[in-house]
């Protein structure tokens, strides 16, 4: 019978699991309990199959059919014949199921990121681990933002609260204590001292004994366990799965027709078994059940890039559902706060100015020098509270600006606060007002006087200031309000966002009572810096490039923030800038008006956030907005798509220590946790890499929309590809036995053989799609070539008819101009030409106007493609033996310009109907420099 759990004291839950509540397990118990019990598997990640992809990759009947007509042929004297052409199916096979399975394997690491993870007390310190590291009577820790990573029973709680309706149908918060519930058969709802595992933590901390893991855990019993990552249900994919089958059916027509009119009217040269094995060879190589798994590859490459690369760390994106591709590719607006995706977050004091000194915050004498401002600062932070303790819990709440955390981490350092510190300092009350920026007041008494305090930007507080503060006393300010405004201005062009602070004694027992007072006194500013995001100037550029605006969000109104917004391009001026103050009053109507026109809002709280993406989306923007912490899920929830960033592990052991022995504040909270927290991941469709000085955040978020974009691109050239060059060896093939049935006397013609028809598919065409999986352009496509098989590819076909044509046309010219042939050397003709045209075709089909204004940037893959081409040509030349592998001939002088014709000619065509029918200035976007170089 299952232990009730909730009916035991913490003790006797701690006593049954053999565990210590103060200290966790040890790494050895952990280890052995893990290998007994199991990992604690809860969600359902993607995993390569390889039994499953060998079948996808070799689905085609054609080809099936194709091996045993060449098995037949070796009654026949076609050893040779049966040998390459068993060499070239095998070859395509293995080629393509390799770079598959490199791409599912490269999907599935990606996967793993988007499970949620634990923070454990083991060995009396403070761990990260993946979820599935968890072992029954692991002492978890919870706080805001956490997904609970397994049944436990509630320790301790420090105003815990849980949403458990996705579990449980209850949409009621649930308070959770550690006090028993004592009950038979209680519903789990009932549950107060118990956490469930994919329930979500909303509001304060606490921590719990794992009771139960893996299949025990009540979401896996009831089967309510959410979905974390899914890439297999690409829309593409499903309507490329249509138009293999229809192309399918056409091939299997072909193979029909051609062995049916050899049958009846002896339509062919070569006997009823050629005709056969060459229909066979020829829908064979059009590798129609392929194209799922071909644009399956093109998926994964296009967003994760190459697979034979080793990853170095974090470096892209995680989109976690792939059915939000189509959105992703079509978004128009993107939303960003400034912290989180433009910026590290590892915020730091960097500089302080006092008494008319600028100083540097690792000066050795600065405790001495600046200890009124630096305690004045302290002071506005509303950290001043009667009770060490508190101050620390409010810390590490961090329901704190970035401004504070800096300020209190500063001082901290510097040993200035402690007891004796807030027995001084004393809070009687704190306030935040929003004037042209947001300012900070604070009312601190040391039980004789009442001081103010206050921190703000320098609009706000200079002009309240009639004095500033020196190592001697307080000095009239009017002579040097210049002189500060100057060493203001030359901070914030260096970067800093700069902190004002000033005080004054006053007999006001409320903040109220002081707000026409004009006597401050100005001790000094802070110069506070964060790591900004490299590149997101050129990034802001990339969107406007593709149509899509960048919309930034500030939490506090500040100059230096409006400073990086223009710095990088998202807004040009300030009348681009929304405050929260305007866009409270704006109506809707008004805000579609001027939709277009505001790029930066500041000091936006949550309910304003939806109205901005919930206005944007009914004026018919596809919205996709970055989630920077907890309270932003229901705007994720609003947006079309939504972006958050996550913490991540190592793989190996998948642990990382995140103990500290030297400071009293935890490094492991929701700074590090609750941005990019597990619930954030959990509503997200991309999770992205944290923001560091070059990658990540915004970055990472612009070249996702970019690559999302660019893999639809390529899809559709590669089906646009791969139509026109199966209709061209179709056409070829037809109109060479038209051509041969028609008898003219002394004109030899001859379609292609089976190896080269095979060699000209499944090789050429391989190393094609090979070349617009990597490409890196966005091109505005008006057709979807792969919606539809037959709808959408008229001019398309048309093209690989009139490739063919001329291929096959080239040898009557000959033959008119009195230059005689061969039946091989008219097919040799045709198969060198074709192997040339590959490379032209694709370069003509990735480039939207001239390759020869665009041949910079094409893929460079090309060349590889062409340099295959000019292999087979060349050794085919030089070696008999290599030659009839394929049934090639020698060509004399001729009948070798006769063949570079046909690619030059097939060029020449793309080029004047690009002419004709591409407008002018309508190049191929950029869509990822870096990767492309």
């Amino acid at each position: 019978m299952e232990e009730k759990w909730y009916n035991l004291t913490v003790e006797q839950t701690a006593a049954k699991l053999k565990t210590d509540i103060n200290t966790g397990l040890n790494d050895k118990n952990a280890a052995d309990r893990l290998h007994r019990e199991g990992p604690n598997t809860l969600y359902n990640i993607p995993r390569s199959n390889f039994g499953r992809m060998c079948g996808e990759v070799m689905r085609d009947p054609t080809a099936y059919m194709l091996l045993c007509a060449v098995l037949l042929g070796l009654f026949f004297d076609q050893a040779v014949n049966a040998g390459i052409i068993t060499a070239l199916v095998v070859f395509n096979w293995a080629a393509v199921l390799f770079i598959y399975y490199k791409v599912q394997k490269r999907m599935n690491d990606t996967s793993y990121r988007a499970l949620p993870t634990a923070t454990v007390l083991r060995n009396s310190k403070k761990y990260i681990i993946k979820q599935n590291k968890l072992c029954r009577g692991d002492i978890i820790l919870l706080t805001k933002g956490d997904v609970v990573p397994a049944d436990a029973r509630v320790v301790n709680s420090n105003g815990l609260v849980l949403r458990e309706g996705a579990l449980t149908g209850d949409p009621v918060l649930k308070r959770k204590s550690p006090d028993p519930v004592y009950g038979n058969a209680l519903p789990i709802e009932q549950h107060s001292d118990m956490v469930f595992a994919t329930t979500v933590v909303v509001e304060g901390n606490g921590s719990a004994i794992v009771c139960r893991t893996g299949k025990g855990n009540m979401a896996v019993k009831l089967g309510k366990v959410p979905t974390v990552a899914e890439n297999t249900s690409l829309p593409a994919l499903k309507k490329l799965k249509k138009y293999s089958y229809t192309w399918s059916m056409v091939s299997l027509a072909v193979i029909f027709i051609l062995t049916a009119l050899e049958y009846i009217a002896g339509f062919g040269t070569g006997g009823l078994y050629s005709v056969f094995v060459t229909s066979l060879a020829l829908c064979s190589s059009g590798m129609c059940e392929l194209y799922v798994v071909l644009g399956y590859i093109i998926f994964g490459i296009g967003l994760y890039g190459s697979p034979f690369k080793k990853e170095k760390g974090y470096e892209k994106a995680e989109v976690k559902r792939s059915l939000s591709i189509d959105k992703l590719a079509g978004i128009t607006t993107l939303i960003i706060p400034k912290d989180g995706a433009l910026g590290s977050g590892s915020v730091r004091l960097e500089k302080l100015w006092c008494d008319n000194t600028l100083m540097s915050a690792t000066d050795k004498h600065l405790e001495r020098l600046c200890e009124d401002l630096v305690c004045s600062a302290l002071d506005s932070t509303s950290y001043a509270q009667n009770d060490y303790e508190k101050a620390f819990n409010r810390f590490k709440s961090k329901n704190c600006s970035a401004q504070e955390q800096v300020i209190f981490n500063f001082v901290n350092q510097l040993g200035i606060f402690g007891f004796g510190y807030t027995a001084a300092h004393m809070m009687t009350e704190h306030k935040e007002e929003i004037l042209q920026g947001n300012v900070s007041k604070s009312l601190i008494t040391d039980g004789r006087r009442n001081k103010l305090v206050m921190r703000g930007g320098v609009e706000d507080i200079l002009p309240l200031c009639c004095d500033y503060r020196t190592n001697e006393r307080a000095k009239s300010i009017k002579n040097e309000k210049t002189h500060i405004k100057d060493a203001v201005n030359r901070a914030v062009k260096e970067g800093y966002t700069v902190v004002c602070v000033a005080s004054k004694y006053t007999e006001a027992k409320t903040i109220g009572q002081t707000q026409k007072d004009r006597d401050f006194v100005f001790e000094g500013f802070l110069c506070i810096s964060e790591p900004r995001l490299l590149g997101a100037k050129e990034k802001t550029a990339l969107m406007k490039n593709n149509g899509i605006n960048v919309i930034m969000l500030c939490d506090e109104a500040d100059v230096a923030n409006r400073n990086y917004a223009k710095s990088i391009g998202i807004i040009s001026n300030d009348e681009e800038i929304m405050p929260a103050s305007d866009f409270r009053r704006i109506s809707e109507l008004n805000f579609n008006i001027n939709a277009g026109r505001f790029k930066f809002y500041e000091c936006l709280d949550t309910v304003q956030k939806r109205r901005l993406v919930s206005l944007l989306r009914k004026n018919g923007e596809v919205v996709g907005c970055f989630g920077n912490d907890f309270d932003d899920i229901s705007v994720l929830e609003e947006s079309d798509v939504a972006f958050s960033a996550a913490m991540t592990l190592t793989r190996g052991n998948g642990i990382t220590d995140v103990s500290s022995e030297t400071s009293p504040i935890p490094l492991l909270d929701s700074d590090e946790k609750g941005r990019g927290c597990d619930a954030l991941s959990m509503v997200s469709d991309v999770i992205l890499p944290p923001a560091n000085k070059k990658a990540g955040g915004f970055n990472a978020m612009a070249l996702t929309v970019l690559r999302a974009k660019r893999l639809l691109c390529n899809l559709n050239d590669s089906v646009r590809y791969l139509i026109c060059s199966h209709s061209a060896r179709i056409s070829a093939v037809m109109i060479a036995l038209l051509i041969a049935k028609l008898g003219f006397e002394g004109l030899n013609i001859a379609p292609m053989t089976a190896p080269q028809l095979l060699f000209s598919g499944l090789v050429m065409d391989l190393l094609s799609v090979m070349v617009f999986a990597f490409s890196g352009k966005v091109k505005e496509q008006k057709n979807t070539y792969y919606q539809s098989a037959l709808m959408y590819n008229v001019k398309t076909v048309g093209i690989g008819f009139w490739w063919a044509a001329i291929a096959v046309v080239l040898p009557v010219f000959a033959f008119a101009f009195g230059a005689g042939f061969s039946a091989a050397q008219s097919a040799t003709m045709v198969f060198y030409g074709f192997l040339l045209t590959h490379p032209v075709v694709t370069c003509e089909t990735l480039c939207k106007g001239s390759v020869i204004r665009e041949i910079t940037n094409v893929n460079k893959l090309v060349f590889v493609e062409l340099g295959a081409a000019l292999l087979v040509i060349l050794l085919s030349a030089l070696s008999k033996g290599f030659g009839s592998l394929f049934g090639v001939t020698a060509l004399n002088g001729i009948q070798w310009g006769l063949t570079l014709v046909l690619p030059v000619t097939v060029f020449g065509l793309f080029e004047v109907s690009k002419m004709f029918f591409v407008k002018d200035g309508t190049e191929e976007k950029e869509a990822d420099s870096d990767e492309n170089a």
